[in-house]
């Protein structure tokens, strides 16, 4: 086994988690009685992002030595992912009655979760590839910044329809 699958291992299982919450709440998201647009699209898109994340950590095959530290950069976005997901669906779905009102009042630190994410993306991208930060990734990371700090469904509406566009450039230009 190489160092690259034994790290990718432990990345795998924290994303697993995150995508394995998400999914099990979906029909609780889903349930017409408590449904609200802008949690459900958000609640499908961090599905999708995190299958990005798990999907772009084997283009860190090519590092050739691995350190704890990098594999603590590696896993991070994950674990924040995981948090994210936490922050929208909760522990127990099933007993949300509205999504709207758990979503107004988790949003803001979802919104926070991502932020951290977004980060944590941009300094593996960097740590790890060399990368210095897109355009796409710093507008993605300010506007959850401002989903953090401002409670506006407006805004995040704005900001799941930024991230979305962004999700969707990066899955066109690895095409």
């Amino acid at each position: 086994m190489s160092q690259f699958e034994f790290v990718s291992v432990a990345a795998s299982l924290v994303i697993a988690l995150a995508i394995a919450r998400l999914v099990s709440a979906l029909p609780s998201v889903m349930n017409p009685k408590r449904f609200d647009w802008l949690h459900s699209i958000f609640a499908i898109s961090l599905v999708l992002f995190s299958f990005q994340i798990w999907w772009r950590s084997w283009g860190h095959v090519e590092v050739e030595s691995w350190s704890l530290l990098k594999m603590i950069v590696l896993i991070i976005p994950n674990i924040l992912i995981y948090l994210c997901a936490l922050f929208l669906v909760g522990e127990k779905p099933q007993k949300v009655r509205s999504w709207a009102r758990f979503f107004d009042s988790s949003g803001q630190a979802m919104f926070g979760a991502f932020f951290a994410t977004m980060l944590a993306i941009l300094t593996r991208n960097y740590y790890l590839d060399g990368l210095l930060p897109g355009l796409p990734g710093i507008t993605v990371s300010l506007a959850c910044l401002a989903g953090m700090v401002w409670r506006n469904r407006v805004l995040w509406w704005a900001i799941v329809v930024l991230v979305d566009a962004s999700f969707i450039a990066v899955i066109f230009r690895e095409l």
